[in-house]
């Protein structure tokens, strides 16, 4: 599983845009392999495909907010989509992921106090930078994609 440690180390190797982007992966390359891509994705596919527990004493030790994951169930599925076609993902965008589906205090998936725009500007976030990808490669190589 992911540690702290690790994600701090990719974050403070990303900000550096002048290095390769190998290079930039750092101590966290792990983070940005075709294993954990596939963890991503499935989990990004559970959390679209989970509803509210109909029964009181469920609901009661259940953390994720159901009613925010609705607001974006549709764009969930089309990142876990282009994140499973992406040979090298954006590292931003995947230490967001990992946050959002992970950090019970600040994601807006799990903590009242964050406000649902927060939920909204990460998935716009996380889906333009992986969609940019895909729509920058050639014609040619898109179709190939598909």
């Amino acid at each position: 599983m992911w540690t702290s440690e690790s994600l701090t180390s990719v974050r403070e190797t990303c900000d550096d845009a002048s290095l390769p982007r190998p290079a930039r992966a750092g101590g966290g390359a792990r983070l940005f392999n075709k294993r954990t891509r596939r963890r991503l994705v499935r989990a990004l596919r559970e959390l679209a495909r989970r509803s509210s527990p109909g029964d009181a004493p469920r609901r009661r030790f259940e953390v994720l907010l159901y009613e925010r994951v609705a607001l974006v169930r549709d764009e969930l599925l089309e990142i876990a989509v282009l994140l499973e076609r992406e040979t090298q993902p954006d590292p931003g965008c995947v230490v967001a992921l990992h946050r959002l589906l992970t950090d019970g205090c600040a994601s807006p998936l799990f903590n009242r106090d964050v406000h649902p725009s927060e939920l909204r500007a990460t998935v716009h976030y996380v889906r333009s930078r992986l969609g940019a990808r895909v729509n920058s490669l050639p014609s040619d190589t898109r179709l190939a994609r598909y």
